[in-house]
């Protein structure tokens, strides 16, 4: 079970833009969806829908501060399905609308990386 936990972080680290069936992918990696899902929530902490916003939105806090673009063109390159998503998907995990936090992070007034 652990190879297939590690294995689909390795394919979420890589595919984390894309829609992922998560039930496809155990299946896939020859483990039972159901074994599956506890294991990789007792290794990461994450259920693994979860596990891929969170990485999107590490990845959204880079493109925030490293480039100007738009706040739905980040949400396309990493597979929300609108910026108003992307933008509540970041409120909801971090407290703060990226477009703040991204003000905030250019004038110099915080961390780079918020509490994950």
């Amino acid at each position: 079970m652990r190879r297939a936990v590690l294995a689909t972080e390795r394919y979420f680290a890589e595919h984390h833009a894309k829609l992922v069936n998560v039930e496809a992918l155990a299946r896939r990696l020859g483990v039972a969806y159901s074994h599956f899902r506890r294991a990789f929530l007792a290794h990461t902490g994450f259920p693994a829908w979860k596990y891929v916003v969170h990485l999107r939105l590490t990845q959204a806090r880079r493109f925030l501060v490293g480039s100007d673009a738009t706040l739905d063109d980040i949400a396309a390159r990493l597979g929300f399905s609108s910026g108003f998503h992307f933008s509540a998907a970041f409120k909801q995990r971090y407290g703060v609308y990226p477009a703040r936090w991204r003000r905030k992070m250019q004038a110099g007034g915080g961390r780079a990386n918020p509490p994950a």
